[in-house]
C-alpha cells in the first residue's frame, strides 16, 4: 500500500477530477487501521455535510445516522428493510448515500467485506458530489479522513 500522504493526494486528485472511486484507497487505509472504521468516517462525513450544506430534514437524517451507528448487532435483513424505507422517504443524493451506508453495514454483518467496501465507496461518492455542489469551504471529507486515520 502507498504511504498515507500519497493515498490522500491520489484520492484528492481523483476527487477533483471527478473520479468515481476516489474514496476506495481511503476506505482501505482506514480498514487497515481498524475493522469497520471506515463506516465511522463515512457517518462523520455525512453529519458534517448535512450541517455545512444546510440539507433539509436534518433531524430525520441525524436519527437515521445515529441508528446506523448503533446497528452493529442488528439483523442484516432489518438494515436492508430500513434502507428501503429511507430510499422511499428521501430520494435525493443524500438519501441514496445513507441507503448505501445501511447496505454496507448489512454486508459487514453478513461478513461480505467486498460488498461492504463497494457500498461505502458508493456512499462516499454521493457525499463527495454533495460537498462539491454546496461549495463547502474545506474538503471536510478529507479533513475528517486525516483525523480518523491519525487517531486510529
Amino acid at each position: 500500500m502507498m504511504c498515507t500522504d500519497d493515498v490522500v493526494k491520489k484520492a484528492r486528485d481523483d476527487y477533483e477530477s471527478g473520479g468515481a472511486f476516489w474514496a476506495a484507497e481511503l476506505i482501505l487505509a482506514l480498514e487497515d487501521r481498524s475493522p469497520h472504521y471506515a463506516m465511522a468516517w463515512a457517518i462523520a462525513s455525512a453529519k458534517a455535510i448535512m450541517t455545512a450544506c444546510s440539507l433539509p430534514d436534518l433531524e430525520q437524517c441525524n436519527d437515521w445516522l445515529d441508528s446506523l451507528s448503533e446497528s452493529q448487532s442488528q439483523n442484516p435483513d432489518e438494515l436492508n428493510a430500513m434502507a428501503y424505507t429511507i430510499w422511499y422517504a428521501r430520494q435525493d443524493d443524500f438519501g441514496k448515500a445513507i441507503v448505501n451506508l445501511y447496505r454496507a453495514n448489512a454486508k459487514w454483518i453478513d461478513g461480505n467485506k467486498q460488498w461492504y467496501r463497494t457500498y461505502l465507496v458508493t456512499a462516499m461518492t454521493f457525499f463527495g458530489e454533495i460537498q462539491l455542489s454546496c461549495a463547502m469551504s474545506e474538503n471536510s471529507i478529507f479533513s475528517l479522513f486525516e483525523e480518523y486515520l491519525y487517531k486510529a
